[in-house]
């Protein structure tokens, strides 16, 4: 006897349901809403922040990217103009937002790289009034990198505080 269905195939089986065909809304509308948190920015891949502070003796611009998530690489770069001649310019970072981070590349490298006062303190020598000097370090998040880091970049004639600009970035899996 010849069969029409295999084993476990009925003839209802081929009826055509409501939804054969054509999308369920609840699918277009998970699709949609996953499509639209990825666009706002929330989980990263967003434009870098800029942040500019006048100091008066220099101008500290910071670039940096508000969201990452872990594993990712990033640019952090720092735009320092002097007001007036600074006798050893020092960037300084918050050693709790460099956990779990690899650092590739930072250019120009310090002269002289230090710990003090709680921070780490990058020498990039004098810098004359009126004369910029930008700093690019490139990173990635070690995968053990979520939450959270907070902390400061600083700006130092020397010994002598100028100024920080805090530098939040939220660290998604």
């Amino acid at each position: 006897m010849r069969r029409l269905f295999p084993d476990g195939i009925r003839p209802e089986h081929r009826q055509p349901g409501r939804w054969d065909g054509a999308a369920s809304p609840l699918t277009f509308l998970l699709l949609a809403g996953a499509m639209l948190l990825a666009l706002s920015g929330q989980l990263g891949g967003n434009a870098p922040r800029v942040q500019v502070v006048h100091l008066g003796a220099a101008d500290l611009v910071v670039h940096d990217p508000r969201v990452l998530r872990n594993g990712e690489f990033f640019e952090l770069r720092v735009a320092v103009t002097a007001r007036r001649g600074l006798a050893d310019m020092v960037v300084a970072l918050d050693p709790a937002q460099w956990r779990d981070v690899t650092i590739n590349t930072m250019v120009p490298a310090a002269d002289k790289e230090d710990f003090a006062g709680g921070a780490i303190r990058l020498h990039y020598g004098p810098l004359e009034g009126g004369e910029r000097r930008d700093v690019k370090i490139d990173g990635q998040l070690n995968p053990a990198h979520i939450g959270e880091a907070v902390g400061p970049i600083g700006l130092y004639d020397d010994e002598r505080f100028l100024g920080a600009i805090d530098a939040p970035i939220r660290v998604m899996p």
